[in-house]
């Protein structure tokens, strides 16, 4: 009789069937995270496309209502808007969320040029005839800069920007890529790095965009509005 062969030894201990489902598992979990960061940086693509285009428009907005008032909407235009609108909303308040209601009362008919996605923003639902609904939290996206009244800026100096971290000026990398986007009083809107400490460098000085001794300011620091 015989003895029985010896079966083939198993390397670490798997079959070679065992073997080739875990090649295939692994590969399986390579090809899923590659795909998710492809979608998830096509996403943040699309958003930053959607706030440089509709931070354009508002810039344009907010053009408007400084010939119109003087100044840019804050919070000394707010009883001559009220006044002259009639409107019910109120407009008191130093977030960008009320100080953007003044351009809602004077005739701007959505809230969509307003948003851009940041942490705790949600899609606006074009509902702005009460306090309850008009630039509700998290509608607005942009964190909006005004004078503190004692001197003018020049086209160089930011007027709004997106996204920060909501009670700090850095900015939040993870909605946008890793990237800002910035509108100066010219109406140009850029899209810049956010560096590691969560600043964003200005391309014509290279210090930070909010430090306020940057020559942008004319030796006046902004107000700095933040979003709801």
């Amino acid at each position: 009789m015989k003895p029985a062969s010896a079966s083939p030894p198993r390397r670490f201990g798997l079959s070679r069937a065992d073997r080739v489902g875990w090649i295939i598992t692994i590969v399986l979990c390579i090809s899923l995270v590659i795909g998710w960061t492809v979608v998830k940086r096509q996403r943040q693509a699309a958003e930053r496309d959607w706030s440089v285009h509709s931070l354009k428009s508002l810039g344009l907005v907010l053009q408007e209502f400084a010939a119109e008032h003087g100044c840019y909407p804050d919070e000394s235009t707010a009883p001559a808007v009220k006044t002259a609108t009639g409107t019910d909303l109120d407009l008191s308040g130093s977030t960008s969320n009320r100080l953007f209601r003044q351009l809602i009362a004077s005739g701007l008919k959505s809230e969509r040029p307003f948003f851009s996605k940041f942490g705790g923003s949600r899609k606006p639902d074009n509902l702005f005839e009460n306090d309850a609904t008009a630039l509700a939290p998290g509608e607005c996206g942009y964190w909006y800069l005004t004078s503190d009244g004692s001197g003018q800026w020049g086209p160089e100096a930011v007027l709004a920007m997106t996204p920060l971290l909501k009670g700090s000026t850095r900015f939040d990398p993870e909605p946008l890529g890793g990237m800002a986007v910035i509108l100066y009083q010219s109406n140009a809107a850029r899209v810049l790095p956010i560096q590691r400490d969560g600043q964003v460098l200005s391309p014509l000085t290279g210090k930070s965009l909010l430090d306020p001794q940057d020559p942008c300011w004319h030796g006046h620091p902004p107000v700095i509005h933040e979003c709801e």
